[in-house]
């Protein structure tokens, strides 16, 4: 439902503001993960399953027309633990993923954002950083 009326919204958007848009789906591992399957996970799994799969298709009463195609928004996920998502929603061909590992100078940035109000420095910011790189290196073995 709430990914049917974004859609509709979407749309409007591009259509009187000449904007592209999205839905983004934050943090998926958080609620589908396989933790608890409820009737609403089946249902937002189901329905993303049947937009991966037929992607400008639209179902009527279960009955598909050739002539029912529509545009989608691309839906971007992001989550940590994708192990835990229903295993063929991530599948190659359902899903394009990209994998991001960020290298030192993002992570500095990134805790350095995150801390710049309490007054650290970003060489202080690095210190820490290289510090954690050491101990992961020492500890991996």
């Amino acid at each position: 439902m709430t990914i049917i009326i974004f859609g509709a919204f979407s749309i409007n958007i591009y259509r009187y503001l000449g904007k592209m848009s999205c839905l983004i789906i934050n943090d998926i591992d958080a609620g589908l993960g396989n933790t608890q399957m409820t009737v609403n996970n089946q249902i937002f799994v189901g329905t993303l399953m049947n937009l991966s799969d037929n992607p400008t298709r639209v179902s009527i009463r279960q009955d598909w027309r050739e002539s029912d195609i529509t545009n989608r928004v691309p839906i971007i996920v992001t989550g940590n633990d994708f192990s835990t998502i229903y295993a063929p929603l991530i599948s190659d061909g359902r899903m394009e993923k990209f994998y991001w590992l960020p290298i030192k100078e993002d992570i500095v940035n990134i805790v350095h954002r995150m801390y710049e109000k309490d007054g650290i420095s970003k060489d202080e910011v690095v210190s820490i950083v290289d510090m954690d790189i050491l101990i992961s290196l020492v500890q991996a073995g």
